[in-house]
């Protein structure tokens, strides 16, 4: 992980289908530099593409996007589905006006991604997907379990508990994913997890 961007961001607050979602922009390669779009996985947010954000930014016009529930943007109490999320990456787009932008999706924002894309085909320029979870497995419910656990702990307790698990990550970044997990709304793994388990 890295703690420091070279690369100026810029947050913006679109409104998507009523939720604000806080969006942030890197224009290091300048205005007219095709534009790059960043979906982060389930309990994250944006700051998860610091380590490639100065290298995409030296070519790209960077939007990394905190998903709704996640990071900076609004928190609803429900809407959590893959489709409000690709509702929501419609918006962005749009207001952005954004044509023919690549998608980086990981995880969550895989799925996301793929959903989004199998609607509106050729809207796109090209995708990128990392480790989309394509079939439910049936270790996917513990998972959520263990999410559902980490964001209801305080931080210091969350980032005692990245550290134990990740022990060759710095103090900084182990604080930086516990803020990251504590902050995501519960709604959001609650409703994917009920969603996985009715699959």
């Amino acid at each position: 992980m890295t703690s420091t961007l070279r690369a100026d961001g810029r947050q913006i607050m679109i409104d998507a289908n009523g939720v604000p979602i806080a969006v942030t922009e890197y224009a290091a390669a300048g205005r007219a530099a095709p534009p790059v779009v960043l979906l982060h996985g389930i309990g994250s947010r944006a700051q998860s593409w610091w380590p490639v954000t100065d290298s995409l930014a030296d070519r790209f016009r960077v939007y990394a996007v905190d998903l709704r529930g996640h990071g900076s943007s609004g928190k609803p109490e429900q809407g959590y589905l893959f489709e409000d999320y690709a509702a929501d990456l419609d918006a962005i787009l749009d207001t952005l006006a954004l044509e023919e932008p690549r998608i980086v999706g990981a995880s969550l924002g895989a799925l996301i991604t793929l959903i989004w894309a199998s609607a509106r085909p050729g809207r796109a320029a090209a995708l990128v997907l990392e480790d989309p979870s394509l079939r439910t497995q049936p270790e996917i419910l513990g998972a959520f379990d263990g999410w559902q656990a980490l964001v209801a702990l305080p931080l210091a307790d969350a980032a005692a508990w990245y550290h134990q698990q990740y022990p060759d990550w710095s103090e900084e970044d182990c604080w930086r994913r516990a803020e990251a997990i504590t902050s995501t709304a519960p709604g959001v793994f609650a409703e994917l997890r009920a969603a996985a388990e009715a699959a």
